[in-house]
């Protein structure tokens, strides 16, 4: 009886962790993600070149005029093309907020080329830097 018991709130504590895991891999950018998985905390560091860059779509303009599934579909392409630019850039995704994408340059890596990834992922072309 008191096994089971044990294997039970085991088998909770792990769907928990997962959750947990799950929610830290939605808020923090990956490499902190790394970070603090690894060391159980965060560490300071300090930033001395950093930009930020929201790009914003057309979304909300065209919510009343095209079908809901079309408009999620336009948001998904949007999005993953994105995360795919700022990949290949090296910059740090930070969030989607509606239809807006927010990326960042320079953190949590220090980099002296941001500046300029930043603004090629603006322009939405990582093929120019290439």
């Amino acid at each position: 009886m008191l096994e089971q018991i044990i294997n039970k709130r085991t088998e909770d504590l792990i769907i928990e962790k997962e959750k947990s895991d799950n929610l830290l891999a939605n808020v923090l950018p990956g490499t902190l993600q790394v970070r603090l998985w690894k060391k159980g905390k965060r560490q300071k560091s300090s930033i001395i070149l950093s930009q930020c860059c929201f790009l914003i779509s057309r979304f909300y303009k065209n919510c009343r005029e095209t079908n809901p599934e079309v408009l999620i579909d336009e948001l998904d392409k949007f999005f993953f093309y994105f995360d795919s630019v700022v990949e290949r850039l090296g910059i740090e995704k930070i969030k989607t907020i509606g239809d807006a994408y927010m990326c960042a340059g320079g953190i949590p890596e220090k980099n002296r080329t941001n500046p300029v990834e930043v603004i090629l992922a603006a322009l939405g072309d990582a093929d120019i830097h290439e």
